[in-house]
Order: structure tokens, then C-alpha cells, then sequence
């Protein structure tokens, strides 16, 4: 029988702070991070996507940075090299990010059935050009139980569900489970609304001051070549102002409300598709709280 792997998982909703806590807890335990967010794999993209810098940071930091912003990125290639780091490293992997399909998917070793990944690219080629209600409709009538789980503002992402439905038979939030390789201590973080969304504006005013209309311009140019970044939360936002269709601040208020809507989605997802301990970082003592609990599960280790 496979031995269990213990990871540790760190999620939560946007500026939440969960790079920190990582790379914290990843200088405690002398191990590696993996981001399991879907944007920062990619090159030159830094400030819209988050993205830790990576030399100010004295601990291994993989999928970041790493792919031309060309290519797709997928949850299988997500999986797969998660995978690859992990079995060429000792010690205990830390994945951190929020993106709940990816590290979900990968903790409990989701199959698709007999989808293919060259199956799947090539249904998504195939019907990239549909509009976003058409879509909806569609995955309406097709699975009308993943509506809620899917953001149906993110047009990928509702082809993506049609694309596993009619492919596999089965709905993108009833998968089949494959063997589970990872036994997981799962920290979110989370506080009262209104902090969470004073941070989140924040960090939008921060991106502002950092320069990411100049990273929203470049993928707006290449919106043809760049078929992932171009639907990201922080880019799409700015395409009114660049087309001259509205003013720069309209811009700014626009990507602050959509984090804010996207912040509660992840939390939708986290709360009903992953076991979740959860910590408030209002509180003083968080931190310190966290360390205990995930030295204790540690001491359990075989």
C-alpha cells in the first residue's frame, strides 16, 4: 500500500496574506513552497499577478515566473508538476495560493475520466469564440449543478465546465477520486468582511502606485497571444480604459469591486470543497497559533 504524504496547504481569499505565512512557516521547517495560483506561473507578469519575490525570499519558491505568457497552464500541467517537485524533494511541501480548483484537484488526485488533455485543448479551441451568455445557457442546460460553483463573469471558466461535462459525463464538482497520495493540514485565512475588503483595496492602490496599468496595457496589445492573462482579474479590468470607453479611476473602482466578488467565491469554494481550518488574521496571535497547531500535526508524523 502507498505510503501517505503530509503536505501543508495554505488558502484563503485574496490579500489575505498568504505568501508570508508560507514562506514563514517554509523558514521554520527548512522545506519549499508551490504556488498553487494559476497566473503566477507566468513571465514579466508580476505585479497584477501577485507574484512573491522570489530573491528576496531564501526558500525554494516553485511555479513562479516560469512560463512564456503564450502558453496555457492548465489544471492537469498544474498537477503534473506539482507532482515532479515534490517527488524530487525530502521534505514536507508547502502549497500556497487561491486557487481552489488546482489545489483541490491535486489533493485528492481528481480524474476526469477518460479525458484527455489534447481531448480537452482542442474543445476549448473549438468553442473559444462563443459568447460568455451562450455559455452560460449552455452549461445551464448541460449542469445546472455547477452554475454556483463556477464564475460565470469568467468565460474560460464556464467553457471549462462545459468542456469537462460533455467530455467526461460528469460535472466539474463531482469528479472522480482517484487514489489519495496526500494527507493535508489545510490553514485558511480569513477575516470580518470589511477588513478583508479594506485589504483588498489596498492592495489594488498598491498594484496602482507599483504600475500594473503598464502590465494591463501589454495584454491588452496581445490579447491573441496571451489567452489566460487576458481573462485574469487585474487586466481585463483596465480593457474600457485603453479602448478610451471610460476614465482610468472607473478602471481602478472596477478591479476593486471584481476582487472583492472573487474574494467571496474563493470562499465559497474553500468552504464547501475543502476541510479547512480556519484562522482569523485580526487576531494578534494567529500566527503564533498556526505554528502550534501545524507542529503538533507534525508530531504525528510516522
Amino acid at each position: 500500500m502507498k505510503k501517505i504524504k503530509k503536505i501543508i496547504v495554505i488558502v484563503g481569499p485574496t490579500a489575505t496574506g498568504k505568501t508570508d505565512l508560507a514562506v514563514r512557516l517554509a523558514e521554520k521547517l527548512n522545506t519549499y513552497i508551490i504556488s498553487g495560483d494559476s497566473m503566477q506561473i507566468y513571465r514579466y507578469f508580476k505585479i497584477g499577478t501577485a507574484q512573491p519575490d522570489l530573491s528576496a525570499i531564501d526558500v525554494p519558491y516553485y511555479l513562479v515566473n516560469q512560463i512564456e505568457p503564450t502558453e496555457r497552464f492548465s489544471v492537469y500541467d498544474f498537477k503534473q508538476a506539482a507532482n515532479e517537485i515534490i517527488d524530487h524533494n525530502s521534505t514536507i511541501p508547502i502549497i500556497a495560493g487561491g486557487t481552489g480548483l488546482y489545489i483541490n484537484s491535486f489533493l485528492r488526485n481528481y480524474s476526469l475520466g477518460e479525458l484527455e488533455e489534447k481531448q480537452y485543448q482542442d474543445f476549448l479551441m473549438s468553442n473559444e469564440n462563443l459568447n460568455l451568455t451562450d455559455l452560460i445557457n449552455w452549461l445551464q442546460e448541460i449542469d445546472p449543478t455547477a452554475t454556483p460553483y463556477v464564475d460565470l463573469a469568467n468565460k474560460r471558466r464556464v467553457l471549462r465546465a462545459i468542456a469537462i461535462k460533455k467530455l467526461t459525463g460528469r460535472s466539474i464538482v463531482d469528479q472522480k477520486e482517484s487514489e489519495v497520495e496526500f494527507d493535508p493540514y489545510i490553514i485558511g485565512l480569513n477575516t470580518a468582511r470589511n477588513v478583508l475588503y479594506e485589504r483588498i483595496e489596498k492592495r489594488v492602490d498598491q498594484m496602482m502606485e507599483q504600475g500594473i496599468v503598464y502590465e494591463a496595457e501589454d495584454v491588452y496589445i496581445h490579447q491573441e497571444d496571451y489567452p489566460l492573462l487576458t481573462k485574469a482579474i487585474a487586466y481585463k479590468e483596465f480593457f474600457p480604459y485603453f479602448a478610451k470607453n471610460c476614465e482610468l479611476s472607473a478602471s481602478v473602482a472596477l478591479l476593486k469591486q471584481k476582487s472583492r466578488n472573487y474574494a467571496k467565491r474563493q470562499l465559497t469554494w474553500f468552504r464547501n470543497k475543502m476541510q479547512v481550518n480556519w484562522y482569523d488574521l485580526s487576531e494578534p496571535d494567529f500566527i503564533t497559533q498556526i505554528e502550534h497547531d501545524v507542529m503538533q500535526w507534525l508530531a504525528f508524523l510516522d
